[in-house]
């Protein structure tokens, strides 16, 4: 189970990081020549996100009890913590993407509010990747005796946060290039 779930959390999540950090640098610092790979790049990080947290659910043993989160807090576990950041930048991924549905069906109202709070939208992304990236470092800092002393640092919450930016900019790559060259586009 420990393997499992360190590959489908602390990687798998990884790789959808490039969904806040092509939306920081499209929106936050104004660089639109990354546009084109804006939305493929959310979608990637939204359907990440919804299989981790689908297999998290049958990871639990108890998926019909995910919604005590919601009324029984316990502030002081990292785990509270990152379920809430989760469905959290779900909902916020979900709202990013959705203008590509309200194009399709052509729905001009939804459309104008969520790009009217979307820079809003993409700062609140930002925290909650953030904060859900390095807890997950920070679980790690909790049982120190576990990890070698070769790898255990302080300073792992940073190390979770700055590899899952390089991950994720990683899968962008990947992607962009993989779809560039089956639809023969050029970028």
């Amino acid at each position: 189970w420990g393997i499992w779930i360190s590959f489908d959390m602390m990687s798998g999540v990884g790789l959808a990081a490039g969904a806040f950090t092509v939306a920081a640098i499209v929106y936050v610092f104004n660089l639109k020549k990354l546009y084109p790979i804006l939305r493929p790049t959310i979608l990637t990080g939204f359907i990440s996100y919804i299989l981790a947290a689908l297999t998290l659910l049958v990871d639990l043993g108890f998926p019909q009890r995910i919604w005590h989160l919601i009324p029984y807090w316990n502030i002081h576990s990292p785990l509270f913590e990152i379920g809430w950041c989760v469905m959290l930048y779900t909902t916020v991924l979900l709202l990013e993407f959705s203008p590509v549905l309200f194009e399709a069906l052509g729905w001009k109202a939804p459309l104008k509010l969520i790009r009217s709070i979307t820079i809003p939208l993409v700062i609140l992304g930002v925290m909650l990747s953030t904060l859900h990236q390095s807890t997950l470092g920070t679980m790690m800092t909790i049982l120190p005796y576990r990890i070698h002393p070769l790898w255990y640092s302080g300073l792992l919450p940073v190390y979770y946060f700055l590899t899952a930016i390089a991950a994720g900019m990683a899968m962008t790559v990947f992607e962009t290039y993989h779809s560039a060259r089956t639809y023969q586009q050029k970028f």
